[in-house]
């Protein structure tokens, strides 16, 4: 059922109420409390009376004349066979049960309490009194006031409720289809009262975030534009010139043909980080990762990194703890790219002879895996925006790189749900570490007892 028909019935019901008490209560009044009667305090006495002289018809009538309050006997043909009272009274007893056709002066019908006797030898005789009504208990209207007066208040109070509610919920509707529309520099409008002002704004940090995505986006479109255009423009230059017969030896067009080599090795590593990213960023938050273990995760990775080091001529070495047993949850190929993305991105910024180190630690319920060097470091100013796709720091001119390997490792890290922080300053190195929950410990396996036949 939609809001908008769920505030319709709240204020239908709101106004509906009250008619609903009002009618209830005169309708109860006059079908009910009306027909309420007893007979006066002497009617009781006087029909005991008659009760006792059931016997025959004199003795009946010889009780019943001169006795009781006002009332009058008929008998089994209709007939009036005694009456008692002032003639008014009679009057409209006998106006009531249609046995007088002049209506008294300014009399209305009246309501009476008829009660039967079967006297011997005669039948049955009907004994007509003036029935008199109680006094009504006042509690009874005081109770519908205050009912009244308090369903009046509900219904007004929901009705304002219902129309403020109809108006804020009619605004937010509106701010949310100008956000579909892609209005995303308008701020969304406080409300007022706490649910409404909440989802309100939720809004406005939908349409932040939707802002931060959208720059995002642009400086990552940006980024790819000038990283394809110098390499492609460097290519089509020399392409051009050996087209031309620019070239005067074979010597110069070895040279241009070597330029388009590695121009062409740059936009398909570039094409391969951009995958890379996009993929992670569509991973984002993956679940059910398989469990490897750590030990020998990183022991192979320190493998392929001290053989990369030393033909790259910088040092390497790898420090870790006893972790026989310990199992993480995680993606082993994307795992690997991310710490392989730090080792590189170490490599880039550390001059030969540099020392790169991996080194792994336990902190609570979390692996630690650190890959520090001693290069150039990263300025403080750069440090909030280095995991930025296309981001290059101040003092990383002139060494090239994509601008997307930490923005893969970002990637990754966060897919799997682990953390990573960065320590460094110009001038000291880098310190990158990511914490890795541990997933399960496996006690060792039990040593087996030693073969003794000989």
């Amino acid at each position: 059922m939609r809001v908008r028909t769920k505030l319709f019935l709240l204020a239908a019901g709101a106004t509906c109420l009250p008619a609903a008490l009002t009618a209830s209560y005169f309708f109860f009044m006059s079908r009910f409390y009306k027909g309420s009667f007893s007979p006066d305090a002497n009617t009781g006495a006087y029909y005991e009376l008659l009760d006792k002289h059931r016997s025959s018809l004199g003795d009946f009538l010889s009780a019943a004349e001169g006795r009781g309050p006002p009332a009058v006997g008929i008998g089994r043909d209709g007939s009036i066979l005694f009456s008692n009272g002032g003639s008014e009274e009679l009057a409209s007893i006998l106006y009531s049960i249609g046995k007088n056709s002049e209506k008294p002066g300014g009399s209305d019908l009246v309501s009476l309490w008829i009660q039967s006797f079967d006297i011997g030898g005669y039948g049955v005789v009907r004994i007509a009194a003036k029935a008199v009504r109680p006094p009504r208990d006042p509690f009874v209207d005081w109770l519908f006031l205050v009912s009244f007066t308090l369903l009046l208040f509900i219904a007004g109070f929901g009705l304002l409720i219902a129309r403020s509610l109809q108006r804020s919920l009619d605004r937010i509707g509106a701010e949310a289809t100008r956000l579909a529309g892609g209005d995303l520099e308008t701020p969304v409008g406080p409300e007022r009262g706490e649910d409404v002002a909440r989802l309100a704004q939720a809004l406005e940090e939908l349409r932040l975030g939707l802002r931060r995505e959208q720059a995002r986006r642009s400086r990552l479109i940006m980024g790819v534009s000038h990283d394809f255009r110098t390499p492609i423009s460097l290519i089509r230059g020399y392409a051009d010139a050996l087209k031309d017969r620019v070239a005067k030896d074979r010597e110069t067009e070895e040279r241009y043909l070597s330029v388009i080599e590695d121009k062409t090795g740059q936009l398909e590593a570039l094409v391969d980080d951009l995958l890379a990213y996009v993929r992670m960023e569509g991973d984002q938050h993956r679940g059910g990762l398989p469990r490897s273990d750590v030990k020998a995760f990183f022991d192979g990775l320190a493998s392929e990194f001290a053989e990369d080091a030393s033909i790259m001529e910088r040092r390497f070495a790898f420090r870790a703890p006893p972790l026989e047993g310990v199992l993480v949850a995680l993606d082993e190929m994307a795992a690997r790219r991310a710490f392989r993305n730090l080792f590189t991105n170490a490599v880039h910024y550390t001059v030969r002879g540099g020392s790169i180190s991996l080194e792994l630690g336990v902190e609570g319920p979390c692996v630690l895996a650190a890959i520090a060097d001693d290069g150039i470091g990263i300025d403080p100013a750069d440090r909030e925006s280095i995991f930025e796709p296309f981001f290059r720091g101040r003092n990383s001119a002139g060494r090239g790189g994509s601008g997307l390997g930490l923005a893969v490792v970002k990637s990754v890290i966060e897919s799997h749900g682990w953390r990573i922080a960065c320590a460094s300053a110009p001038g000291t190195g880098t310190r990158f570490t990511v914490a890795i929950p541990v997933a399960e410990i496996r006690p060792p396996a039990p040593a087996r007892a030693p073969d003794n036949k000989n």
